[in-house]
């Protein structure tokens, strides 16, 4: 990559752009020249063709409102969907760990998604 100041290590660049729709990569292309080349080259393409042939997974997320005050109690769970005309009960994936940690008496929120990428904010 191109800056010394880069967050997000080419791998994990890759993986983030190989989910986004066609059009989005058409106008990102345009960023720098590293993305340029890197949403360019064979290997990306085949990447981001494979990247929409396996199955769905479903975030899902369960609230405890019994618990009152300034924090709630909230639990992720990641559950893969093989049959997308049934709830996602097919493969149990878990409780969802994240690799980092969320300030104090705050939980995260979904902002967006797209393509299995989940923006979240932390107020």
């Amino acid at each position: 990559m191109e800056s010394s100041h880069n967050y997000l290590s080419e791998d994990v660049l890759v993986e983030i752009l190989a989910r986004l729709p066609v059009k989005a990569l058409l106008r990102l292309r345009s960023v720098c020249k590293s993305w340029k080349s890197i949403i360019g080259s064979p290997e990306f393409r085949s990447l981001h063709l494979s990247s929409k042939r396996h199955p769905s997974k479903v975030l899902l997320t369960t609230k405890y409102p019994q618990f009152p005050g300034p924090c709630e109690l909230v639990e992720w769970y990641l559950l893969l969907d093989n049959d997308h005309h049934r709830p996602a009960d097919s493969s149990w994936l878990g409780p969802l760990d994240f690799p980092f940690e969320y300030p104090r008496f705050t939980s995260p929120h979904i902002v967006g998604s797209v393509n299995g990428l989940i923006c979240e904010s932390c107020p």
